[in-house]
């Protein structure tokens, strides 16, 4: 589920500018692409294009530490509010997310609950 989400913003952002660029460039037809596209970076529309790309890059990379940094502040407050680790550990079992990113958590949730 993460990283389903991850993609989805990671796709979502740029087109979203792109949008916005075209809305703003003025033109009629076509010329709203290809103005819209120069107008993101240098170089012209493949330099709109490399933009986008690097735009994409990051907001993946972006989505996908602040979804943990949630996570992990949802853990160390339910470890706070008086939730037994087994319990915590149990509800990251059933969170739907990549194994990965679970076993970060139950490792998170064991340090922090051991200090």
């Amino acid at each position: 589920m993460d990283m389903f989400i991850s993609a989805l913003t990671s796709e979502g952002i740029p087109a979203l500018l792109l949008r916005l660029a075209i809305t703003a460039s003025g033109q009629k037809g076509g010329a709203r692409l290809t103005k819209a596209l120069s107008s993101l970076g240098p170089g012209g529309m493949i330099g709109g294009l490399i933009t986008l790309g690097v735009i994409q890059a990051a907001s993946f990379v972006i989505t996908e530490e602040t979804i943990e940094w949630v996570y992990t502040c949802a853990i160390h407050q339910m470890l706070k509010d008086g939730v037994s680790q087994d319990e915590v550990i149990s509800r990251i079992n059933s969170y739907k997310i990549s194994s990965g990113l679970r076993e970060r958590l139950r490792n998170e949730a064991m340090t922090y609950a051991a200090n």
